[in-house]
């Protein structure tokens, strides 16, 4: 099932910038350097890059600047929390400002 998701904070930058929406598919075999979307059980919905995948099909995220939540605070996660990888990123228009 594809599903959009619209970018809230600014912890991808410059991968992905706030206001940015992004469509999740399958992911069928996490890989390394993947964004994916996890449900995490004290941060709720995020978008994260794929660090590691172990053998007990745990996986650990990071995200892409110093704004975010690092990857000791987030914790290994189960493969259930993983709700899809980023298969678009569609960024905002940031050259319009509102007056």
């Amino acid at each position: 099932m594809l599903r959009w998701l619209r970018i809230k904070g600014n912890s991808m930058i410059p991968a992905v910038q706030p206001g940015a929406y992004v469509l999740l598919g399958p992911c069928w075999r996490p890989k390394p350097d993947a964004l994916v979307c996890v449900r995490h059980p004290h941060y709720g919905d995020l978008v994260k890059r794929l660090r590691h995948y172990d053998a007990q099909g745990r996986f650990c995220l990071a995200g892409e600047n110093t704004a975010s939540v690092t990857s000791e605070q987030m914790g290994w996660l189960p493969r259930s929390a993983l709700l899809g990888r980023v298969w678009l990123v569609i960024q905002p228009d940031n050259r319009h400002s509102s007056k």
